[in-house]
């Protein structure tokens, strides 16, 4: 069975959003074409040595809900990887904490620590510090931004919402590779209700 998300105590009301004065590029709730312009001419135009981690699914047949990661160093695919959850938001939030613990090696000379996410609502899950389903991915996601910028105030940290529609993302043949070889592996264990699990027993 896929290990569940640590326990983390949810923020008070009034500290609903994780939030930093370094914290850049929250796109709006509508992004409008210039930002969806500047976020694609920057996917694909990334200055060195920024650290950069894409997050997006790669559904396969009996792997509805497999996603991956992709780090990139500048313009240069340095590691890439897949996890999987019985939905969507949380096989993209296993990805995402995946990859930023994978691009833990190179963030000591980085001072620009970039997330490429396919969705808003994922942006808005990994910052929210109330009770949800996924709180101990967002307290790991929060944390670890938190570490990134103590390190320096010349560290600043941006996320960029993108679209897997865009062409000449970097580490698509990777991607495929990931999509592809689940195909070797067994599908994705489902959650049963209690009550039918029950109802099955009796």
């Amino acid at each position: 069975m896929p290990k569940p998300p640590p326990f983390s105590f949810p923020n008070p009301p009034h500290l609903r959003t994780w939030s930093h004065p370094r914290l850049y590029g929250l796109p709006l709730p509508k992004p409008c074409t210039e930002s969806r312009k500047a976020a694609r001419e920057l996917l694909q135009n990334l200055p060195f040595p920024t650290t950069s981690v894409l997050v997006q699914l790669i559904p396969a047949p009996h792997h509805p809900f497999a996603s991956c990661f992709t780090i990139m160093r500048g313009g240069t695919v340095v590691g890439c990887g897949r996890s999987e959850a019985a939905n969507p938001q949380g096989a993209l939030m296993a990805a995402l904490i995946s990859g930023l613990k994978q691009c833990d090696f190179f963030l000591s000379d980085t001072t620009r620590l970039l997330f490429f996410l396919p969705n808003r609502s994922l942006i808005d899950m990994a910052l929210l510090l109330t009770k949800h389903t996924l709180l101990g991915f967002s307290r790991t996601f929060t944390d670890a931004l938190n570490t990134f910028l103590s390190g320096g105030a010349h560290r600043v940290v941006e996320v960029r919402q993108f679209s897997v529609k865009w062409s000449n993302i970097p580490g698509k043949i990777l991607r495929e590779a990931l999509r592809d070889s689940l195909a070797e592996v067994p599908p994705y264990p489902t959650s049963i209700p209690p009550k039918a699990a029950s109802l099955a027993a009796w």
